[in-house]
């Protein structure tokens, strides 16, 4: 038997010779397969290779239904056309024949040839005749058999591979749709490894720190973190361990919260509700105390006209005149601070209002060595407002910075427009304000000048006006240095030529 089979392989070579040599180069290929590593380039090699070397014209590649594993439906095929829902229900991925052989076609094919993998059929090769009509030999097979293992374990390969790569892919989609939502939300985060590296740095904090991602990628910078200077922001920090589904720490998140708005209207609000229960009370005092002031003022200016001015109790009543007049002005006071009936508005230059209100004060400030600086840089200061009123307000903050620079000094008066606000501050070089007086500046009757100075009423009203106008009143002070007052107005839209 030996020499017999040794003499038909030397038979085939000498009277076959070119179909020997395409099934020895069927079999490299087979060998060869598993270099292939994309799936749709390895069907169309299998089925050109496979029709080339069996002068086979109709062949198709079949593989588990991804719906319905237990299914095989075609995924390549060549020479033929397979209806769809077409049932090969013979097919089954329990190993077993070598071959499955029909002599009347099946949608032009005759032969089902599994290729395994790990002891499963993970496809079938579907073939027809040869370009004669001729059914394949058994050596042809035999030859079949021997190629369909490597290319079930080529196959394989690939799906896995595939499968890696749409992993990966979505393993790719998923990281990048969690940098988005990182890079688009408006808090500052950072993202630490297990050594205290920054891995992630997004654009809100490169806003609020001014760093970039890239200065800051790979450094350990978590202990300066809390260090930054924040430009007079307030944040709040906020921190979590990254843990992965075993229960290990594999890093840090931090949370950079800038808060600073909300405290400022956290700010406001109670100040407006302060004002209001103050103004409620403050006008039910004033007409109560209205009353017994004039009376009092009427007695004794009487009394001043009945008596010789040579006369001690002269100066006594003078004295009592002055500060009923004083408590009297006090009360007026108390009826602009709660007084809230309406109030006109019209379309108002700002410029213009600070010119009136300190060409008012030129002389004392001039008495007082006081050198005012100018700075209007607004192109159109209209904002909709009570002259009036924002009169008042820029008398009380001159007024203040006058007070505040005994020695004399420089005031500063600058306006500009940022969006669609008109910003004003009020600069003086005068003696500051503590950190613990800066929060109640603008509390009713509270004063930091001297006894019969002032009110302290001025701030709290300028306040409420402000707050009317639709803006908002903000104060910097460094002691020994000067105060700072900011105020943002809504600006009047600007008129467009057409």
């Amino acid at each position: 038997a030996p020499i017999k089979d040794r003499f038909q392989i030397w038979l085939d070579k000498f009277f076959y010779r070119d179909r020997y040599d395409l099934r020895q180069t069927l079999i490299d290929f087979g060998r060869t397969l598993g270099s292939e590593i994309d799936f749709d380039n390895m069907l169309d090699r299998i089925i050109d290779r496979l029709g080339r070397a069996l002068f086979v014209e109709r062949s198709a590649i079949f593989l588990e239904d991804p719906f319905d594993p237990s299914r095989f439906v075609p995924a390549k095929t060549s020479g033929l056309t397979i209806p769809e829902g077409t049932n090969f229900s013979f097919l089954t991925s329990v190993p077993g024949r070598p071959y499955i052989f029909f002599e009347t076609d099946v949608y032009d094919l005759n032969y089902f040839i599994p290729c395994r993998a790990k002891d499963r059929v993970i496809a079938y090769i579907g073939l027809g005749r040869t370009h004669n009509g001729d059914y394949l030999t058994s050596e042809d097979l035999e030859l079949l058999e021997t190629v369909s293992d490597y290319i079930g374990i080529a196959l394989e390969n690939a799906r896995l591979y595939r499968s890696l790569e749409q992993k990966a892919s979505e393993y790719e989609s998923l990281k990048d749709f969690s940098e988005n939502i990182i890079e688009s939300i408006n808090v500052g985060v950072v993202v630490e490894d297990v050594e205290g590296q920054i891995v992630g740095w997004n654009r809100a904090l490169e806003s609020l720190t001014g760093r970039s991602r890239t200065q800051m990628l790979e450094r350990r910078e978590n202990r300066h973190l809390y260090k930054q200077p924040w430009n007079n922001l307030i944040v709040n920090f906020s921190a979590t361990s990254l843990v992965d589904k075993a229960g290990s720490t594999r890093g840090t998140l931090i949370i950079v919260d800038n808060i600073t708005d909300r405290i400022r209207l956290e700010d406001q609000l109670i100040q407006n509700e302060k004002l209001t229960s103050i103004g409620l009370l403050a006008a039910g005092v004033a007409h109560e105390v209205n009353t017994p002031l004039a009376v009092i003022s009427s007695y004794s200016q009487m009394l001043r006209k009945e008596i010789s001015s040579d006369d001690p109790r002269h100066k006594l009543l003078e004295k009592i005149t002055k500060q009923t007049f004083r408590a009297s002005e006090i009360v007026n006071n108390l009826l602009n601070f709660s007084r809230t009936n309406a109030t006109e508005f019209a379309e108002v230059d700002i410029h213009q209002v600070i010119a009136d209100t300190l060409s008012l004060l030129d002389h004392q400030f001039k008495s007082a060595r006081v050198r005012v600086d100018r700075e209007l840089r607004a192109e159109y200061p209209v904002v909709f407002a009570n002259a009036g009123k924002l009169q008042q307000v820029f008398l009380n903050l001159f007024v203040n910075a006058r007070d505040a620079m005994p020695e004399g000094g420089e005031l500063r008066v600058l306006t500009e427009t940022v969006d669609s606000k008109l910003e004003i501050i009020v600069q003086d070089t005068g003696v500051g304000i503590s950190r613990e007086n800066i929060q109640k500046i603008y509390d009713p009757f509270f004063t930091t000048k001297a006894a019969g100075k002032g009110t302290g009423l001025g701030l709290s009203v300028s306040y409420g006006i402000v707050q009317e106008h639709g803006g908002n009143i903000s104060v910097d002070s460094k002691p020994g240095i000067g105060t700072s007052f900011k105020l943002e107005l809504p600006l009047v839209r600007k008129p467009v030529n057409v």
